[in-house]
């Protein structure tokens, strides 16, 4: 009787029957599973592969036809000052209303010494770091993800020589794989001429490896973004668009879209990607052009958008070719919807309507400039940090 009475004694038996009972449900089918995984928020669904080689599978199988991770989702600019003098002249500008918890002021990158962002690539960022007493020729590359707060510090690349220019470009696309790849491009003299360089490392491979030189251009716009579409890095060159496939070294030149008058030099001309297309952006003669790239092989462009900048902004074309002044400069294009951010005067940050030709306000910027400009999508995928 004082067994039975015992509150502790019921509770273990409640909870020796639900189990029971609990072990008795069938088990749900992996077409249903499939759906209801598809229907995660992005932390839960990362939890969710976790569990075992099974749910894996599943978690694979959901992953296009889940709408968080599926469609790109802006929450911020990156912005980096191309004359750094400190950490602090990074800058994280949030423009999305959905707080989340993402390491906007990369607090995990305080330890590594200074650091410098030169790619950001769907959620990941390709950061440039170097230690004390080391050479300059020796590149020290950390690619972060500040959504998971996690790091992986790639082996230092050592290139003595004449170089000219070297940059570097992130190729990274969870929907096409796993793993993710750096791109070390370097103008380098052969036979008394420059040409293009090309060092890989694979995450997979974890090493780099030197590629063979392209002898038929040299890609001159360092400054310019790197732009990841359809598996190839996609970079401008004088008059071409110059795409590489990380993973077999490929390479292929697009033209450019001829313009009606060019004056020289152009003030503005950047790459861009928008709605799974990738856009070549271009001031010329007081009128911003965005066109589309329709076919690769075949060099095909349409001219979506001529917007006049004394019409439309109040600006001349001479504000955008003066460097000396506080000019404005196309920062980026949304990855999912025609909103332009452009800066005009007073650090304003606008994002334009390409349709509705409708301007808000979106953050004010920095006052230093020549910046950098990245935009930044969560990815709280963990497959590149994990062996």
């Amino acid at each position: 009787m004082a067994s039975s009475s015992n509150p502790h004694l019921n509770l273990c038996k409640k909870c020796s029957k639900n189990k029971k009972k609990y072990a008795s449900l069938p088990i749900l089918p992996d077409d249903i599973l499939t759906e209801i995984i598809a229907r995660l928020q992005p932390k839960p669904f990362c939890r969710f592969k976790c569990v075992g080689k099974s749910w894996l599978d599943l978690s694979s199988q959901a992953f296009k036809q889940n709408r968080f991770l599926r469609r790109p989702n802006l929450y911020g600019l990156v912005i980096n000052n191309l004359v750094q003098r400190t950490n602090d002249d990074i800058n994280f500008k949030i423009l999305s209303r959905n707080k989340r918890d993402v390491d906007v002021k990369l607090s995990s990158l305080k330890n590594i010494g200074p650091i410098t962002i030169k790619d950001c690539c769907n959620g990941l960022l390709l950061i440039q770091t170097r230690e004390q007493n080391e050479p300059q020729w020796m590149v020290c590359l950390v690619v972060y993800n500040p959504a998971i707060r996690k790091l992986v510090k790639l082996p230092a690349l050592r290139r003595p020589g004449r170089i000219i220019h070297r940059y570097v470009s992130l190729a990274y696309d969870p929907e096409i794989s796993p793993e993710f790849h750096v791109l070390f491009f370097r103008t380098v003299l052969v036979q008394s001429h420059w040409h293009t360089a090309l060092d890989i490392f694979s995450s997979r491979k974890g090493r780099w490896e030197e590629g063979k030189v392209f002898t038929d251009t040299v890609a001159t716009y360092q400054w310019n973004s790197s732009i990841y579409l359809g598996g190839m890095v996609r970079r401008l060159v004088k008059g071409n668009v110059f795409s590489v496939n990380p993973t077999e070294g490929v390479h292929k030149l697009t033209k450019l879209p001829p313009l009606e008058f060019q004056i020289l030099p152009l003030s503005f001309t950047n790459l861009a990607k928008s709605q799974g297309l990738l856009h070549y952006i271009v001031v010329n003669g007081g009128k911003l052009l965005i066109w589309v790239c329709i076919d690769f092989d075949k060099s095909e462009w349409i001219l979506k958008h001529e917007i006049r900048l004394q019409e439309t902004f109040g600006l001349s074309g001479k504000e955008f070719e003066d460097s000396n002044r506080r000019a404005p400069k196309v920062i980026a294009l949304h990855p999912e919807k025609d909103i332009l951010f452009i800066s005009v005067r007073d650090r304003k940050l606008l994002s334009y309507n390409l349709r509705t030709g409708e301007q808000n306000r979106a953050c004010t910027l920095p006052r230093r400039g020549n910046l950098c400009f990245w935009n930044y999508v969560p990815c709280y995928s963990d497959f590149v940090f994990t062996k």
